[in-house]
């Protein structure tokens, strides 16, 4: 079957607005889909910690090279080529405790969805240049 290859510099901002819950960040992971389709192996970002009212910027270089995909993908690759507009699922996972004062939980999972559209232009593969999106993703947030 067709296979896929794909490299992704991916920027997150999280932020802890809360100012009396710091949080610890044990393991975080992130990958891409497309289609609904896993498009690279999952990157791991270092353990954490994020104090009350702190933000951080995340940096991962998410790879794909030779992952299986559905027969469809090229199809709707041409397609998403002809409207000029891309859309990736950023994810994220993975499992956090949350800190108040000297008390410290157990472990909650999370799981993180990002859509990012990015402008799609016309060429063939060999020169188009590469896609690139400054724009905030919209993600959602569940514990």
């Amino acid at each position: 079957g067709p296979i896929l290859n794909s490299s992704i510099q991916l920027t997150l901002l999280s932020k802890n607005p809360n100012q009396k819950v710091s949080i610890y960040y044990d393991e975080f992971q992130v990958y891409a889909t497309y289609k609904n389709q896993q498009i690279t192996s999952d990157s791991f970002v270092p353990p954490f910690y994020q104090g009350q009212q702190e933000s951080n910027l995340l940096s991962s270089l998410l790879i794909g090279n030779g992952l299986p995909v559905a027969p469809s993908i090229g199809y709707e690759l041409s397609h998403d080529q002809l409207s000029g507009r891309l859309s990736l699922n950023l994810k994220a996972n993975g499992k956090l405790r949350w800190k108040i004062g000297t008390w410290v939980s157990g472990r909650y999972r999370f799981n993180v969805n990002c859509v990012s559209i990015l402008a799609f232009g016309i060429g063939n593969s060999m020169n188009a240049p590469p896609l690139a999106s400054k724009q905030g993703a919209l993600c959602s947030t569940t514990i």
